[in-house]
């Protein structure tokens, strides 16, 4: 009798020990998820960027970015 009883015990913490470690995947997944939808945006700005500074030097001539970024602050404002 005593022998089935430490089985249902160690079959209880084996189930705890999935659940817990389903749970950590999960979890992984989820800021895995959110890392990689930040670096996506991330690298949507940064191309953004590129690609207004490009505008910029089209239309102002400016190959100096500094003066290229104020007359796009300016544009934005």
């Amino acid at each position: 009798q005593e022998k089935w009883v430490s089985d249902d015990v160690n079959k209880g913490h084996w189930d705890y020990y999935l659940y817990v470690l389903s749970a950590f995947i999960f979890i992984v997944c989820v800021i895995l998820t959110l890392i990689l939808r930040w670096l996506n945006r991330l690298m949507m700005d940064i191309n953004t960027l590129q690609c207004v500074l490009q505008q910029c030097e089209n239309v102002t001539h400016e190959t100096d970015t500094e003066a290229c970024r104020e007359s796009i602050e300016i544009t934005q404002i």
